[in-house]
């Protein structure tokens, strides 16, 4: 599931992560959408987690982007939205790097990323595209 990218299946591009990445994405379940889990008490729907290089340019992902590292996912709650399920997080007290909720319009969905150190920073992506800092 973390590793699934239609698009990598699509352009037959391979998105196999390196041991370091396993270990990357291990250390954000373990610490991060595990416990987002248990505290929501329902399943995280994973939109888009490891991309290796190939597939995250096909998505147009920044080159930097945490996703190539598998310390970050992008992911919906059925319960809630983009805004709120940020909300619910901020109040959950949880570690995170960077947390990005995407206005409807951008796919309603929230990117999170944990890396170290934890930078604890808030963006929102609004319809009009762009990104503002919260």
């Amino acid at each position: 599931e973390f590793t699934s990218s239609g698009t990598a299946r699509r352009e037959g591009i391979a998105n196999i992560p390196s041991f370091n990445d396993k270990q990357r994405m291990q250390y954000l379940v373990t610490n991060l959408l595990e416990p987002l889990r248990l505290l929501a008490g329902e399943p995280i729907h994973i939109l888009s987690g490891y991309r290796s290089p190939e597939p995250n340019a096909a998505v147009g992902g920044a080159s930097l982007s945490p996703h190539v590292l598998g310390e970050a996912a992008d992911i919906k709650l059925d319960s809630m939205n983009s805004e709120q399920l940020c909300k619910f997080i901020l109040e959950t007290g949880l570690a995170f790097d960077q947390l990005i909720y995407y206005a409807e319009g951008r796919g309603g969905h929230v990117h999170l990323s944990l890396s170290k150190p934890h930078k604890c920073e808030v963006l929102y992506a609004p319809e009009h595209g762009g990104y503002i800092r919260r």
